[in-house]
């Protein structure tokens, strides 16, 4: 017998229950500001179940609709006044405590979207991903492998993100809830999934320094410049912690340039006015063994 999915919304921090896999039918729409903000920075990602009506599924009451709404959170800015979000993808790798350092150094935190297996091994930098984690960064998911999902099967994109979780258990005793697609490419089914497992928003970005296009210091310099004369508009830019050249130089430019105009360096959480929203608590860390291993 199906279960009742339950709205679930970024801001109210609903949980789901979420029912076996029926087909959905995907409506992008924008949030209105009854429902949320009104602020472009969100979009309701809404998916829309119909379920039947098999005798003791479940009593309807009067006037309400067997169609469920279930959505997720696209969020491409901050929206607090005077933040910025530096978001830094792809690790762990080699470079995630100096950019931690730089952070320190301008009173700044940053948000790091993980991969479990990627330029390396998650569990090899357990000791880095609790640094992170305890000294008020934002960790959210990047998935397994960093992989093209519109290319996944419905199996496939469940995989990926579950052994991630699983990961995050081991190391921090949480479960992400906050979400960067790989290479910023959304489908349909990467959306019922990612509603399915809990997942509360889908996390892009205002902002691009092109680390990982090619871009020149120098062009990454460029995009800080634009957003040092903004202030104080909000923005969430995306980085790599994989690029030397980002932690050694680019960053070297921006966090002091950003904070002299009046910026506050912020993780995801506190730009979004959500703290502490990023995750779940499920239980106490782990202690490593044999099946810490990619």
């Amino acid at each position: 017998m199906l279960r009742l999915p339950v709205l679930l919304s970024l801001l109210s921090s609903i949980a789901v229950a979420s029912a076996s896999a029926l087909p959905f039918a995907l409506e992008h729409r924008l949030a209105s500001p009854d429902e949320f903000s009104s602020s472009s920075s969100f979009k309701d990602l809404r998916l829309r179940q119909d379920f039947g009506e098999e005798e003791g599924q479940f009593e309807e009451e009067e006037g309400s609709s067997s169609e469920v709404a279930l959505t997720i959170q696209s969020v491409s800015n901050c929206l607090v006044s005077g933040h910025v979000a530096l978001t830094f993808d792809d690790g762990p790798y080699l470079w995630e405590k100096e950019v931690a350092s730089k952070l320190k150094d301008v009173d700044g935190k940053g948000t790091f979207f993980l991969n479990g297996n990627n330029y390396a091994c998650i569990y090899d930098h357990a000791d880095t991903v609790k640094a992170l984690f305890s000294a008020g960064h934002t960790l959210a998911s990047h998935g397994w492998a960093h992989k093209n999902h519109s290319l996944s099967t419905y199996d496939e994109i469940h995989e990926d993100l579950e052994k991630l979780e699983i990961a995050f258990a081991k190391i921090l005793g949480i479960k992400p809830t906050f979400y960067r697609p790989p290479y910023g490419i959304i489908t349909d089914l990467l959306l019922e999934v990612l509603v399915e497992r809990g997942y509360t928003s889908l996390i892009m970005w205002s902002d691009n320094s092109g680390d990982a296009d090619g871009a020149t210091v120098a062009n990454q310099k460029l995009t800080y410049d634009a957003i040092s004369k903004s202030y104080p508009a909000p923005h969430l830019s995306l980085q790599h912690s994989t690029k030397d050249f980002t932690s050694k130089d680019t960053l070297s430019y921006s966090l002091p340039l950003l904070k002299k105009v009046g910026y506050k360096l912020s993780n995801l959480d506190t730009c979004l006015g959500l703290v502490g929203a990023s995750y779940l608590k499920i239980g106490e860390p782990g202690v490593k063994d044999e099946s810490w291993v990619c």
